[in-house]
């Protein structure tokens, strides 16, 4: 795989102008869908266009976004995986790279899962939900379909603590971090007060890169 040194902040920059484009091109699609429905009212066609999760046809439609961005996102995790799994670092840097991915990767096949779990267990609100809207014909704002929007949404806010969770489990310097900056909230690390020698710092060095020659991480000068 690629180092940073090789490729720069290109692969960034594409990502972040590609994700960009594809949101505004889902925004006007959903600002069309919604101001192309039959109801009158301009209010009503503003709030649905800003707080689309209020209304049940938006809801539904950014459930249908969500699952089909998490497939897109386990597409792409297969693709990467497949690249990562037998890649052997040629330098210290790629080491380091290879260690953040493999980090990266573990965190969304981990976000992946909570989502699925969390597409099981709100499923059957979902359908109660288009139930009561189509079939039923009750209207957005009633009890029933406000209660169980505010589920949902409970739901996926519970996702995303976990997946923020997840994140700060998988990454240590973002633990340290977090540690740094909010030390009065959470409980300071203990720290390592043993006094260690040069010498046994060293060892500990060539220790190290040892046990990485033999696993074939270090090239043969």
């Amino acid at each position: 795989m690629a180092t940073y040194d090789e490729e720069g902040n290109g692969f960034g920059y594409k990502l972040v102008g590609c994700v960009t484009l594809s949101s505004l091109l889902l925004l006007v699609i959903k600002s069309t869908i919604i101001w192309s429905l039959p109801e009158s009212n301009v209010d009503y066609r503003l709030q649905r266009t800003f707080i689309t999760d209020k209304s049940v046809p938006g809801y539904v439609f950014d459930v249908c976004l969500a699952t089909a961005g998490m497939l897109h996102t386990i597409f792409v995790l297969r693709g990467i995986m497949a690249k990562v799994q037998g890649q052997f670092s040629r330098s210290l840097t790629q080491s380091y790279e290879m260690r953040q991915t493999k980090y990266t990767l573990q965190w969304i096949k981990r976000m992946v899962t909570a989502f699925a779990v969390l597409i099981l267990i709100a499923l059957p609100f979902i359908f109660v939900l288009n139930y009561l809207y189509l079939v039923c014909d009750y209207n957005t704002n009633t009890v029933d379909i406000q209660a169980i929007l505010g589920l949902l949404l409970t739901m996926t806010e519970t996702y995303n603590l976990a997946c923020t969770l997840f994140l700060y489990d998988e990454f240590p310097q973002l633990k340290k971090a977090v540690y740094k900056d909010f030390s009065c909230i959470l409980p300071t690390p203990r720290e390592n007060t043993s006094t260690v020698t040069r010498n046994e710092e060293a060892e500990a060095h060539f220790n190290n890169l040892r046990s990485m020659f033999e696993q074939g991480n270090v090239p043969n000068r």
